[in-house]
């Protein structure tokens, strides 16, 4: 598990990167096309806090397309956001959060890179098997690594970790 602490100053803070590279063993592949802004922190029983997920910083009516194939679970809001949930033949089921449209149905089929929707200025994706929450980053073969970079600039993309 990845803990990172972050400060906040004037001069320095704290981003995670993950790799625009897929690398091969990877079962899954990234919903969006944007940086991870925060990475996934185990929550603490389930209503804690933590981070269910994967958040990206996105562009309004960025596409979120499918990590893989499966079965549309449950399309439309959850707590005044919009959601996707699909169940994939392996057990795990991703979700798609903070979307502002959706573009599929409850018991639809959808393949690998299918669009799911559209963004908001961010975006979630959470993985779960048996109900319990999973680091969706090991699955998407990327790897999240803490890098300073100056107050106000966007960080540069890094490859796949060795």
């Amino acid at each position: 598990m990845l803990v990172i602490e972050v400060v906040r100053s004037s001069l320095l803070v704290a981003a995670l990167l993950v790799s625009p590279v897929v690398c091969a063993r990877a079962p899954y592949r990234p919903p969006v096309e944007a940086p991870v802004v925060a990475g996934f922190s185990m929550p603490y029983g389930p209503y804690g806090p933590g981070n269910r997920g994967l958040e990206y910083r996105t562009a309004v009516d960025q596409p979120v397309r499918a990590v893989g194939p499966g079965t549309v679970l449950f399309a439309g809001p959850v707590a005044g956001e919009l959601a996707v949930s699909v169940a994939h033949v392996d057990g795990l089921v991703s979700s798609y959060s903070y979307l502002r449209t959706v573009a599929v149905r409850r018991g639809a089929t959808v393949v690998a890179g299918q669009v799911l929707g559209a963004t908001t200025d961010r975006f979630q994706l959470g993985f779960r098997r048996n109900g319990l929450y999973l680091d969706p980053a090991p699955y998407l073969g990327v790897a999240l690594r803490p890098r300073l970079v100056g107050a106000g600039v966007t960080p540069p993309g890094a490859g796949c970790a060795v």
